[in-house]
């Protein structure tokens, strides 16, 4: 996802202060600063929940713990989403959702950490094609663990 943004910050909270003032409702101030009216609808919530200082851009991903995205009240459905925003400092609703089709599909919720088993990369060393195949192989008889398979063969990612 990309970290660029149409306003800058100073526009972000100038659109968001005039829609607290009450200048304006979320349609028209978002047209005029040309953001969706989604998007504009997140950061007031944001600005609401965590100061007008939150709407600015961040340099990272926010991290949510396990604990977070499997709350029950949204899952169900017991809350509308932009309350959820709210209680949880979820910044975006995109984030939110991907939560919610990983639940519906099934899929077990990790801690993300920069780095599963302290490997970083690095750069790797030259193999050739048989140890390349070799490899793959490894990765796929081992649920893609591209981890071990780089512990194991000492190369990188």
């Amino acid at each position: 996802m990309s970290r660029r943004s149409k306003l800058t910050d100073e526009e972000q909270m100038a659109a968001v202060r005039e829609y607290l003032e009450g200048k304006g409702c979320y349609a028209a101030i978002a047209k005029k600063y040309e953001i969706s009216c989604g998007r504009f609808r997140e950061l007031v919530v944001r600005a609401k929940t965590d100061g007008i200082e939150s709407v600015k851009i961040r340099c990272k991903n926010k991290k949510y713990s396990t604990e977070t995205k499997l709350k029950v009240e949204y899952l169900e459905g017991s809350c509308s989403q932009t309350e959820i925003y709210a209680k949880y400092h979820i910044t975006q609703r995109t984030v939110f959702k991907v939560w919610i089709l990983c639940y519906n599909r099934g899929k077990e919720f990790k801690e993300r950490t920069r780095s599963e088993r302290g490997i970083t990369m690095n750069k790797g060393r030259r193999i050739t094609l048989k140890e390349r195949v070799e490899i793959v192989a490894f990765c796929i008889e081992n649920g893609k663990d591209y981890g071990l398979a780089m512990e194991k063969y000492k190369v990188s990612y």
